[in-house]
This record gives C-alpha cells, sequence and structure tokens, in this order.
C-alpha cells in the first residue's frame, strides 16, 4: 500500500487531536510524502463540525494564512511535508499542542476501537491493515472494545465484511462459498491493492485453514465459479473415485485450472461440503417465502449447476457426474439409471423388490433437484410402491379372491393404493426415458387391474340377489343405520358425502386429514374398517340416493333431503327440534359473500344438530370436464373441505367422509354404441366379453336388470376424464372413515383409535434416523426427547431442511397420524422467541427447518457439521 496517509487516517488523527486540544486555532499534520498528486479535500468533517484543510508546502504559504485566523470557531488543519525545524518556532507556536502530529495508523486504530494494545500479530505481519482499519471505519465509528485489547480476529471481522463485502466478516468455507455466490467477489477484491488481497488471503488460511484460502483466492477470480468448482470436486475426490483414471486425469486439469498445487482429498472436502450445503439450502428455500434478491434467485443457482456441468464436460467427467448429490448431469444419469431398473423389473419376473431397483429410486429421490419438481418425487415413490405391489401379486400374495367379501376387502385394504399409484404414473415424467419406463410399468399394473377387475365381476354378478350376509360389508343403504346413527349418539357428526370419491381418492384425502392431525376411529374392540357397497348403477340419482335416504331408491337432491331428514335411525340420535339436516351443492354457495354460507357453519356449531350431511360435487365435477389436468386431492383443494373441517375442529365434530360410488379414469377407453348412460346400459341380448349381467334388489333399473363392464376400458358416452356407471372395483367399493380431532377422540364412547391401515409394499423406503445408542438403562424423559429432536432435525437437514410429512414420518420410523404431535412439540422447544426455526406448510404438507435461523437461536454457527452428527 502507499505509504502515503490515506484522508480517513488524517480525520482519524484530527478527531484525535480535536478531543485532545479544543482550543487549537490550528492543527499540524505532518505528511513527509505530501505532493500534489496526493488527493485531499479542502474541508474535513469532523464530528458536527467542517474544518478547513490546506496544503503547505513553503513556510510563506503558511504564513499568510496564518494573518487571516479567526478568533473562534473550527481549527484549521495544516497538512505539509516540512519538519517542524523548518516551519520555525513562531508558526509551530499556534499549532495544536505547539507541534506536527505524525500519522501513526495503529495508534489512531487504538483510538477508534478504544483500546490499550492491539493484537502484535497484527501489527508485525500486517503493517496494512492499520491504514485499512481506518479507511473502513464506519461512519458511527467501531463499537469499542470492553477488554481493551484488539484481537486479531475482531480485525478480521471488520476487514473482511469492509473490504470483500462478506457478511459479518465469515471466514469459514460455507460463508466464503456463499459470499462467491452472492457477492461478486471477483470485482471487490481487483479493487482492492494486491498486498490487501494477499493479506487477506493469508489471514483466512491462518484463522480457518488452507480450505478456507483456496476458496477465497478462487472467488477473487472465478467469481460463483466457485461454486461450480466445489460441486465438480465431489465427483472427483469421492473416495470411490480415488482408483479410478478419468478422475484423476480430471483432478490434474482442475489443479492446472485453479494454479493449485496441493489440491488433495483433505482440502476439497472442505470445499464440496460447504459447496453443496450452500446450494441444497438455496435449492430447499420455500418460493413463497417473499421476494428475494436476485443473486439468490432459483435461477442464479441454476446458473451455476450449468456452469459445473460445462466444467466437468472440459475435464472429461461427465460419466462420472453420477456420484453427485446435486449436479443436473447426475440427475440425468440417475433419472436413467432408474428407468433402466424399472424396465428390467417390468421385464423379470421377480417376486420381490430387487435391491437395485430400491437404490436408483434411492439414488433419484436423495437427488437435491429432484424435490424443485413437485411431481417427480411423488412419482418416483408411486413407481416403487406399484413395483412392490406387482412383486407381491407375483409372489402369490394376491391368490384368487374366493367370495365377494375376501375381493373387497382386498380391494379396501390395498386397492386405493394401487389405484393412486397408477394414476400418479399416468402422469409421466419430464424425462422422457423414465416416463417410457413408467409407462410399461403402468401398463402391467393395469394388466393386473383388468385381471382382478374381470374376476370381481364375476363375483359380483351372484351377490346382488341375495344382499350382503357378511357382516363386515356394507350395503351404501345401510351407512345411515350402522354407522352414522349409532355415532351421533354419543357425539355430533358431519357426514361429508364427496360424490364419485373412489377409494383411490379416499387414500389421498385420508392421508391429508392425518397430516393435519385428524386420527381415525373404528367402533368396538374390532379394528376392521367398513366395505361399502355401492348401490347398482354405480351411478348418483341411485347409489347417492340410497346412501343418504336408508334405502334403495332412485331420486334427486330432493329425495335426498327428505330421506336423510326423516330417516328414523338419524332422528333416534337427534333431538326433536334439532332434525338431520343435508345440504347440498347449492347451499354451499351464498351471493355476494365467500366461503361457507353461515347457516352451514351455525348448524355445525350447534351441539344440538347431532347431524349435518353435506354433499361435495368435486371429483364429479372433474370427472365431467375435459381436459386432463394432474389433481392432487386434498381438503384444500376438494372446496369447501378445509372451512367444514376448521368448523367441526371448533365444535369438537366427529368427521364421516364417505362417498356414494366411485369412477374410472379415461386412459384409452373405448367407446361403444349402446342406449345407456356411462358405463351401464338396458339389458339386450348376451352380454359382451368384459360385460356382466346384475339383477337383483339392489338394481334400480326398469326390470332390475342392466349390463355393465367389468373393464375399466369401456364407455358408453363422451370422452370426459372420467366415468362412472360400471361394475369395477373402482366403481362399486366405497370408502367410509370416521375421523377426528385427539381431544375429541378420546371422548368419543365405544370408539377408540385406528391402526394406520398400510400395505407393507407401500413403505418400500422406511428410512429411520437411529437415536443416540442408549446406555445400560434406559433413556430417561430428558434423553428420550432430545434423541427425537436430533432425529428429526438430522432427517431435515440432511435433505436440504425440507421433507414432507409423510417422507419425514417414514425417515422417522413413526406412523404418519404420530407426526402431527412430534412436530408441534419440537416447534414448542425450537421456535423461541416468536422466530420459525421449524415451520409447517399445510398446503405442500412439508415440514421445513430454517438452518440459519437454528445456528443463530441455538449457537450452532461455528460447527455446521455437529446437527447431521448428532443424529447418525
Amino acid at each position: 500500500m502507499s505509504s502515503v496517509p490515506s484522508f480517513a487516517q488524517v480525520r482519524a488523527q484530527v478527531e484525535s487531536i480535536r478531543h485532545r486540544y479544543p482550543d487549537a486555532r490550528a492543527i499540524g499534520i505532518g505528511m513527509p510524502a505530501l505532493d500534489e498528486a496526493t488527493p485531499a479535500p479542502s474541508v474535513l468533517r469532523a464530528g458536527s463540525e467542517e474544518l478547513s484543510v490546506i496544503r503547505c508546502g513553503s513556510v510563506l504559504a503558511l504564513r499568510e494564512r496564518f494573518v487571516d485566523l479567526p478568533a473562534a470557531g473550527p481549527p484549521l488543519v495544516v497538512l505539509t511535508d516540512l519538519s517542524e525545524a523548518e516551519l520555525g518556532d513562531d508558526l509551530v507556536a499556534r499549532l495544536a499542542h505547539r507541534r506536527l502530529f505524525p500519522i501513526d495508523p495503529w495508534q489512531l486504530v487504538k483510538e477508534r476501537f478504544k483500546v490499550l494494545h492491539v493484537d502484535p500479530r497484527l501489527v508485525e505481519r500486517h503493517a496494512w491493515a492499520a491504514r485499512a482499519l481506518l479507511d473502513a471505519e464506519p461512519e458511527d465509528g467501531y463499537s469499542p472494545v470492553p477488554s481493551g485489547f484488539l484481537d486479531a480476529e475482531t480485525a478480521w471481522r471488520h476487514l473482511f465484511e469492509a473490504l470483500a463485502g462478506i457478511p459479518r466478516g465469515a471466514r469459514d468455507p460455507e460463508a466464503l462459498v456463499a459470499w462467491a455466490l452472492d457477492g461478486a467477489p471477483a470485482e471487490k477484491l481487483d479493487a482492492l491493492p494486491e498486498a490487501v488481497r494477499t493479506g487477506l488471503a493469508v489471514a483466512s488460511e491462518a484463522s480457518v485453514g488452507r480450505t478456507a484460502r483456496a476458496i477465497f483466492e478462487c472467488a477473487g477470480r472465478l467469481g460463483r465459479g466457485t461454486v461450480s468448482v466445489g460441486l465438480v470436486a465431489r465427483v472427483l475426490f469421492d473416495p470411490e473415485a480415488q482408483g479410478d483414471e478419468r478422475a484423476a486425469k480430471a483432478r490434474g486439469k482442475l489443479e492446472a485450472l485453479l494454479g493449485l498445487h496441493d489440491l488433495d482429498a483433505e482440502l476439497a472436502r472442505g470445499w464440496i461440503d460447504a459447496a453443496e450445503d450452500v446450494v441444497r439450502r438455496r435449492l430447499a428455500r420455500r418460493a413463497d417465502s417473499g421476494p428475494a434478491p436476485p443473486a439468490e434467485s432459483f435461477g442464479t443457482v441454476m446458473a451455476v449447476l450449468a456452469d459445473a456441468d460445462v466444467l466437468l464436460q472440459e475435464l472429461g467427467a461427465t460419466d462420472l457426474a453420477w456420484r453427485s448429490g446435486i449436479l443436473r448431469a447426475s440427475l440425468d444419469q440417475r433419472l436413467g439409471d432408474l428407468a433402466r431398473e424399472l424396465v428390467a423389473f417390468v421385464d423379470s419376473k421377480a417376486h420381490e423388490m430387487p435391491a437395485a431397483l430400491r437404490d436408483a429410486a434411492g439414488n433419484v429421490l436423495d437427488h437435491a433437484l429432484s424435490a424443485k419438481e413437485s411431481r417427480r418425487p411423488l412419482g418416483v415413490e408411486m413407481a416403487l410402491r406399484l413395483a412392490g405391489w406387482l412383486a407381491a401379486r407375483r409372489g402369490g400374495v394376491a391368490a384368487s379372491r374366493q367370495s365377494f367379501g375376501e375381493a373387497t376387502r382386498a380391494y379396501r385394504f390395498a386397492g386405493g393404493f394401487v389405484d393412486w399409484a397408477r394414476t400418479c404414473l399416468w402422469d409421466g415424467d419430464s424425462s422422457p426415458r423414465l416416463g417410457e419406463a413408467y409407462a410399461a410399468l403402468a401398463r402391467q399394473a393395469d394388466l393386473a387391474r383388468q385381471q382382478e377387475n374381470r374376476e370381481f365381476g364375476r363375483l359380483l354378478a351372484g351377490w346382488p340377489g341375495s344382499g350382503p350376509h357378511d357382516r363386515s360389508l356394507l350395503g351404501v343403504e345401510a351407512v345411515l343405520d350402522r354407522w352414522i346413527a349409532p355415532l351421533a349418539r354419543v357425539q355430533p357428526v358431519l357426514v361429508l358425502v364427496i360424490d364419485a370419491m373412489s377409494m383411490a381418492v379416499f387414500r389421498e384425502l385420508e392421508r391429508d386429514l392425518v397430516w393435519r392431525g385428524w386420527v381415525e376411529l373404528v367402533a368396538g374392540e374390532k379394528p376392521e374398517r367398513p366395505v361399502v357397497i355401492a348401490g347398482l348403477p354405480t351411478v348418483t340419482e341411485v347409489s347417492r340416493t340410497s346412501l343418504l335416504c336408508g334405502e334403495i331408491v332412485s331420486g334427486n337432491s330432493s329425495t335426498e333431503k327428505d330421506g336423510f331428514s326423516g330417516h328414523a335411525g338419524l332422528r333416534s340420535a337427534c333431538a326433536p327440534a334439532a332434525p338431520p339436516v343435508l345440504f347440498h351443492k347449492g347451499d354451499l354457495r351464498e351471493a355476494g359473500a365467500a366461503g361457507v354460507p353461515r347457516g352451514v357453519t351455525e348448524s355445525i356449531a350447534d351441539p344440538d344438530h347431532r347431524v349435518v350431511g353435506v354433499v361435495i360435487n368435486a371429483v364429479d365435477d372433474h370427472l365431467a370436464k375435459g381436459e386432463q389436468v394432474p389433481v392432487r386431492w386434498t381438503a384444500r383443494q376438494i372446496r369447501p373441505v378445509e372451512e367444514l373441517l376448521d368448523a367441526c375442529r371448533s365444535s369438537g365434530r366427529v368427521v364421516v367422509l364417505v362417498s356414494d360410488h366411485g369412477h374410472v379414469l379415461e386412459r384409452g377407453t373405448e367407446l361403444r354404441d349402446a342406449d345407456g348412460a356411462e358405463r351401464w346400459r338396458p339389458v339386450s341380448g348376451a352380454p359382451a366379453d368384459d360385460e356382466i349381467l346384475l339383477q337383483g334388489p339392489r338394481v334400480v333399473t326398469q326390470g332390475r336388470r342392466l349390463l355393465a363392464p367389468w373393464s375399466e376400458r369401456v364407455r358408453f358416452g363422451m370422452k370426459k376424464n372420467g366415468y362412472h356407471g360400471g361394475a369395477t372395483l373402482q366403481e362399486v367399493v366405497l370408502p367410509l372413515g370416521v375421523f377426528a380431532l385427539p381431544e375429541t377422540a378420546a371422548h368419543v364412547a365405544g370408539w377408540r383409535e385406528a391402526a394406520e391401515e398400510i400395505p407393507g409394499w407401500w413403505q418400500w423406503r422406511v428410512e429411520t434416523v437411529p437415536a443416540a445408542e442408549p446406555g445400560p438403562a434406559a433413556l430417561d424423559a430428558d434423553r428420550q426427547a432430545l434423541a427425537r429432536v436430533q432425529r428429526v432435525l438430522a432427517a431435515l437437514d440432511a435433505r436440504g431442511g425440507k421433507l414432507t410429512g409423510p417422507a419425514l414420518a417414514e425417515h422417522l420410523g413413526v406412523p404418519l397420524f404420530r407426526l402431527g404431535g412430534i412436530v408441534s412439540a419440537l416447534r414448542r422447544i425450537l421456535n423461541v422467541e416468536g422466530y420459525d426455526v421449524l415451520s409447517v406448510d399445510d398446503a405442500s404438507e412439508t415440514v421445513q427447518l430454517n438452518r440459519d435461523l437454528l445456528d443463530t437461536q441455538f449457537g450452532l454457527a461455528s460447527d455446521r457439521k455437529q446437527l447431521s452428527g448428532a443424529g447418525r
């Protein structure tokens, strides 16, 4: 740096002298290297004063200026390269303290920090730092150091923040990588003298290590490319790459590019971890968390990833990208691996899920970019679940059903999960190769469902005439008598009828309710849920009317209102002044008002109204449309379910979720001419190969006979999103679930919390994060609580701070319906002082950890790795 004192140093010296000699009329500053090129303003602001400044290279000029020196006001500042002897005693006598003050940078630093001593490591090794500290002083000055000793760390924090623009002057590898991504480091460091850049680099190494220095120096040359280098290094320095010749050659090229001759695995490891941590956190940030600075945008991160792919290609190591959990090239390779394993499974006769398929799917889900495509993780999960179901079928788990009851119970237990997975796979994937693999898997699952539906059709044809002798089966007409009325006698009930809700839709909605804190109830000691059988044909005017009237009958909404309010079983549970009340679609709209009309919510809130029914048409309305838009069936999606649940939450009302009939979706159906409805027709001649004849007292048609396809591939009407009226499992077997909040469930006499109902193949990858090893005795309550905190935080931190509720439940090895309580308890522990360290997004069923807030609130910033280590 120049030996000429900076103006900041002059100001600091003047302020110091002014403080000590307030009556001085002139202040002399000796500057031996002063020349006309030395920048100096004519006015200096010291505190609230403005002091005139003059350069003085001759005694005569100074004498002339002193002639007009005022007797009061701010003193004159004299900058001169003359000595006191050259000035003469008479002029020197008019200066403050009768002397010229030299610029002593370290003395000025002491005064600015109000200390007596400065760390000798700074004074002896970094002479430039004094001037830099004075130049970087904030307008309101430095905060005094209470100890009276200015240590090197305090000075470096100020210097790195002021000179390099690093927030809080942090110099750990992660902070430096974040600075490289956000802070335009090359521009800032280029503006500094070489000695200062070198000094900062040396200081970063001295205080943190050589990885920090390597990142700092690379950032000065490559800017955000520093992040790309760290991401690429994962591929080259992974332990599995040590014996790979291509990786060795690429490492040599990278060393040459960076100008580093000591780029070994130890140095690279810190760089890798820092780059990956920063990028993972950026990718995990919520999209709706408010406007972010451009440097923090998703686009910037994606540009860094694109740069990394280019760098990897230049190094000749693109084929090794799969080792990275972040690079885009890596995700492409992992998607290709998953596609290959899925196709191999489809082509095989494997009775178990191949380990290679599990690993390939896990590698895709573990990739940081997978979570940014909202439907991809779900698609991968569903593909593996469907593969698990097919493997179980191959192994004989799904043997031929001997009775109608066995077939319907099997579908009630697992079939909805299967069809939910099938629906997700039909949406495909943005990767063409994976989309093709999904299609192959879906075709095999479709064939299996076709076989089950053929068998079910045969069983159904023999059932309607005699009715349900199996007490575990429940005709839709018996739901009010056998389930709603007994429940209403012990607790107010909301009967939520979702028209056309299939078991698949129910399973998705059920998961959403459980995520929201609702628990499912069953009656008595037996854990079985009811298997509800639709009226025939499986259309609204028959099956819904039969459900709401309590008898097999056809009608409309008026028929349903009369039947529901006059149902003897329901009325027996109600006060005479508050009979059962039913609201239809038209009742849920109020002119000029948003949300559920007051009359509906008031009925739900009134405990005297023991039975309130609401009919929701969202699913049926969706089926009637022609476009193919993926839909998530959640309480928020199915309006106004969310508002109705909130009303029940406030009033302690139990919710019975039930359907009148299911549906099949449009997936290449065959249109046939027939005088009938969408999926059934009057009897005319013999049934087609994919049709069955249904007849008996539960068939509501002329002559109580009809023909309906057992295949999901046939329709008799115009093309839509979906259809109903047929004889498939999806249309005939209906969901019924009873839900309550935990505080309500405990008081529903004769009912208890149901065990989770999930087939084994659904949880194909239950990853648990083990707790700390217990001692000889059982962990006490405090240690158990700490272990749980560690497990949750470790699981979230390993996935960049964000996991869906179901995924977190699987990681912890707990049922989903238990997760809500766990998360609520942890939020009470972690969210101190109003800061959301742990938050929940109900819309996306996501638990989110704000790692930066966690570090700040609980002092973890000094060791970013201790969190994940605690959970392993």
